[in-house]
């Protein structure tokens, strides 16, 4: 797990790192946002990793529900979303970029499909 938390979280923070440096004190603010809310993400990946898998299959035999724990992780996602929207909207008027709907989905196909597959 230390590897995949280093690997993404390494860009992660080097953003975060860049923002602090040049970013202005609103951005700083919300990329801190933005880090935090990964964060709480983080914080229940590890308590699911931290049941261990012989606990997890245990629940599952049991018919032990998981789904408080996905939704307090469902929970926690979209306050990444929401913060990383927000940070880049921010981003986008402080470098004069128009503003962009960025939960936006690509259009579909004549065959329903979208263009990503």
């Amino acid at each position: 797990m230390t590897d995949w938390i280093n690997t993404d979280f390494g860009a992660l923070v080097d953003a975060w790192s860049r923002t602090w440096a040049y970013g202005s004190a609103d951005g700083v603010r919300l990329a801190n946002r933005l880090l935090d809310s990964c964060g709480h993400v983080m914080a229940v990946i590890s308590t699911a990793d931290a049941t261990g898998f012989r606990q997890r299959i245990r629940q599952v035999v049991l018919g032990i529900s998981n789904e408080p724990l996905v939704a307090e992780w469902d929970r926690r996602m979209k306050k990444v979303a929401t913060a990383r929207r927000e940070l880049a909207e921010y981003m986008r008027s402080e470098t004069g970029r128009p503003a962009a709907e960025l939960f936006s989905l690509p259009e579909p196909t004549p065959s329903g499909e979208t263009a990503l597959g």
